[in-house]
């Protein structure tokens, strides 16, 4: 049986090219700015996000929020 330290240094120069490859591609992309359409319609939904739980909370019915017994399903 292999163990990972082993697989990590196998796959190190796929990684290594990988990493510089995609840079290569794509750092011109990362560098532009964000139009500022996108920066508006961001800064008007922010004040819509909530945190995950809490939501869930808010919109799951009670029967929902039962746990199911595994023998009846």
């Amino acid at each position: 049986m292999t163990n990972d330290m082993s697989i990590a240094d196998d796959n190190a120069p796929f990684n290594h090219w990988l990493k510089t490859g995609l840079r290569a591609l794509f750092n011109d992309v990362v560098r532009e700015p964000i139009p500022e359409n996108l920066l508006r319609i961001i800064t008007e939904a922010e004040p819509e996000v909530r945190s995950p739980a809490s939501d869930l909370d808010a919109k799951t019915p009670p029967a929902a929020k039962r746990p199911v017994n595994a023998a009846t399903g």
